[in-house]
């Protein structure tokens, strides 16, 4: 018994100097480098679908599985860029809010997502299946509430986008619904059986965000459907089988950010932003976490449920965005949520906790450029955070909403415009 102590001693003794030493040279050196990674997609299906409005699956006989080799940014993260506090006052001059309205018609229950375009936020709200239709000064132009299974109708309205004048409402599992921009419904695309979170539309194709649901396809993290979703055409494959089938999203909004001209798509279990364009997927940006990165072999082996013996992984991929200025991402590492902030101008990174010295909203941005970032709080958490200290915030634009509104109105958008650096 004291021999099988003394060992039991030794490993428990061995296993905390390994996690040590793995926390030590967490985030030892920083730099950044380019480098070449392959990624696994799928070449172009022979198949270009037909008149009918049916999705061709084929026999597979027409795909092929192809390495894609592609230059692209390494970022490494340092102990020594560690700021605790990243103030909004370092990035943005100036902010203004809009007061979404408030009516019988134009209750927002939450914001799942908003696209601002030609002066007009488009927002969804996935818990009443609802797509809103806002003007620049927060007065509701129209919306779309139609659930059912006729003409223009959906089951669940999962996710929309915008593309050439054109929204698409992505029915889950049936169809991706098409209207014109004045809410006039024009036309479906049946997307066989597909299941995903969101949906991006550039040039008559269809990505879609599978969140590990397995397709007729094969099992992939993204997936690409041309011709409005008559063919297959390529996708990130999922090789990790012991996700396969589990959505697991970490507060995750969106997982596609249009950068200009530029798509880029991300996923929870991944230090990668790929780039996406019509007849490639390839990695932008691989952030590296070195000792802490999480091994792509690890849910061979492991479920979900493992990682919580492995804190000191870098995993959670909950957000990304890009402008000329900045690369942002925030992720899960040693058991805390960080914000990652690379400057293009300086080639610095830093992270920390983002700390909003200027209105005291701390929104939750959804649409960022060059110019500004806007995004979103409800009422009752800027009530919240307006409580936590009267004092301190007495004399701010929190303090200004909180007078003129009460706490069960409408959520308020946040506009932050960016220093001219």
């Amino acid at each position: 018994m004291k021999k099988l102590n003394v060992g039991l001693l030794l490993g428990i003794g061995a296993l905390v100097f390994a996690l040590g030493m793995n926390y030590r040279y967490a985030i030892d050196d920083y730099g950044i480098k380019t480098n070449t990674l392959s990624t696994s997609v799928m070449a172009d299906g022979s198949n270009s679908g037909d008149e009918s409005g049916s999705v061709e699956s084929g026999d597979g006989s027409g795909l092929t599985s192809t390495e894609y080799d592609t230059t692209h940014k390494v970022i490494t993260i340092n102990k020594e860029n560690y700021q605790e506090k990243i103030k909004y006052s370092e990035l943005f001059d100036s902010v203004k809010y809009i007061r979404l309205e408030n009516c019988d018609d134009c209750l927002i229950a939450d914001i799942d997502k908003i696209i601002f375009f030609n002066n007009c936020f488009y927002i969804l709200d996935k818990r009443q299946n609802i797509l809103f239709n806002f003007s620049d000064i927060g007065k509701l132009i129209w919306k779309i509430d139609k659930k059912g299974n006729g003409p223009g109708e959906y089951r669940t309205l999962m996710d929309f986008d915008l593309d050439n004048n054109r929204l698409y409402l992505y029915n889950p599992r049936v169809n991706v619904l098409e209207y014109d921009l004045s809410c006039n419904y024009l036309n479906k695309y049946p997307v066989n059986n597909v299941f995903g979170t969101s949906i991006l539309v550039n040039n008559e194709s269809f990505y879609f965000n599978t969140c590990n649901n397995p397709t007729e396809y094969g099992n992939y993290h993204l997936l690409q459907m041309e011709h409005y979703g008559k063919s297959f055409k390529k996708g990130i494959e999922m090789t990790q089988k012991n996700l396969i089938g589990k959505c697991i999203t970490f507060n995750q909004r969106y997982s596609f950010f249009r950068y200009q001209d530029k798509i880029r798509f991300f996923i929870p279990f991944s230090t990668k932003v790929f780039s996406i364009e019509k007849d490639s997927i390839s990695v932008q940006y691989f952030f590296d976490f070195k000792n802490n990165n999480l091994p792509e072999s690890f849910f061979e082996n492991n479920t979900y449920e493992d990682l919580k013996k492995f804190s000191s992984y870098a995993y959670g991929f909950n957000s990304f965005w890009e402008n000329n200025l900045f690369i942002y991402f925030n992720i899960n590492l040693m058991e805390n949520n960080w914000d990652f902030l690379y400057s293009k101008q300086d080639n610095k990174l830093i992270y920390g906790y983002f700390s909003d010295d200027i209105a005291f909203c701390w929104p939750k941005f959804q649409i960022v450029n060059d110019d500004f970032a806007i995004g979103f709080r409800t009422m009752d958490e800027l009530f919240n955070e307006y409580n936590y200290s009267k004092e301190e915030r007495k004399n701010t634009v929190l303090k200004e909403i909180i007078d003129i509104s009460n706490d069960d109105d409408n959520p308020v958008l946040l506009i932050y415009y960016f220093k001219k650096f």
